[in-house]
């Protein structure tokens, strides 16, 4: 599958993460290269950047990032510890675009901590395209999630990593809040 991950990907993001934050990253980033999954997403760096460091290490298959733009790429796009994208994409999109974009690729997606635009993110993924959402239970989000009864019902909730990502894979259809 490729699952897109989503949340958390500057740098300075990191500064206000918990340790456990970032060994939960890890752990997801090796349960996706040990699962054989594809990895995408919009920036390199923050949890999402420990996320793909961990997946490569792991020999994970192909990491894809999407960049909005080229200034994005630069600003707040690069992974701590230089880890290399198999594939890195500028599609020239504002953030809205590239957002719904990338989301309609997906066969699934995962949310780290995030804020609004990771939100919209998973508004987006869920209604409109119908995606599955596993949302790591970390960050601003997770309230509004709980505050909204059609996300309640398509968003699996946990830091269960092996649990969500069998929900991603449809081995469990149990949804959890």
């Amino acid at each position: 599958m490729k699952i897109l991950v989503i949340g958390s990907c500057r740098n300075s993001d990191l500064e206000s993460k918990v340790e456990l934050s970032k060994e939960i990253a890890e752990e997801l980033g090796k349960e996706l290269a040990l699962r054989g999954h594809e990895v995408v997403t919009g920036g390199a760096g923050g949890l999402q950047g420990t996320l793909v460091t961990s997946y490569k290490k792991n020999n994970g298959k192909i990491w894809t990032v999407y960049f909005a733009s080229g200034e994005e790429k630069e600003e707040n796009a690069r992974p701590l510890e230089k880890t290399k994208a198999d594939e890195e994409i500028i599609t020239g999109y504002n953030y809205a675009v590239r957002d719904a974009f990338y989301t309609g690729e997906a066969d699934a997606v995962v949310a780290l901590s995030g804020k609004l635009l990771t939100f919209a993110e998973i508004i987006h993924a869920a209604r409109n395209y119908k995606k599955k959402v596993f949302q790591l239970e970390m960050g601003d989000n997770i309230q509004r999630i709980r505050e909204s009864s059609e996300l309640q019902e398509k968003v699996f909730v946990s830091n269960d990593i092996p649990k969500g990502l069998d929900f991603l894979e449809g081995k469990i259809l149990a949804y959890s809040l």
